[in-house]
């Protein structure tokens, strides 16, 4: 398996604890659901689910069309990218209830860069299904 690969599988393990342990919180802390429900959430679904489909997909792309990943350094960039965007909005989502605009700032500024880091993937995988 690649780098991207392995390193994608891995920050979908860690995003799935840390989504379970958020979700826990909320349990034992109701009150903290207004603060941290989104960051769960997005954990959950940004973190394990994506992370882990962009894994699995450029393991298993390449070697159905019988060729390499059209690029391994746009996978590379778009795991960093990723990565940061999504632990940049994790943070962001609580920030806004605290830092009001800034936090809203911030929250957008992460998710624009998440909306890039997923344009990224859909070039990789489109080229390589060509």
């Amino acid at each position: 398996m690649s780098f991207e690969t392995i390193w994608f599988i891995r920050c979908a393990l860690i995003y799935l604890g840390t989504g379970v342990l958020l979700g826990i919180s909320m349990a034992i802390q109701p009150n903290w659901m207004l603060y941290i429900k989104p960051t769960h959430a997005h954990v959950n679904l940004l973190g394990f689910m994506a992370m882990f489909i962009y894994g699995v997909a450029y393991h298993v792309i390449p070697r159905f069309r019988g060729k390499a990943l059209f690029s391994n350094k746009l996978a590379r960039y778009h795991l960093i990218l990723a990565n940061v965007a999504l632990v940049g909005m994790a943070f962001s989502f609580p920030l806004r209830f605290t830092l009001g605009a800034m936090g809203n700032y911030s929250l957008a500024l992460f998710g624009t860069i998440q909306v890039v880091a997923v344009g990224m993937f859909i070039v990789n995988a489109w080229k390589t299904l060509d």
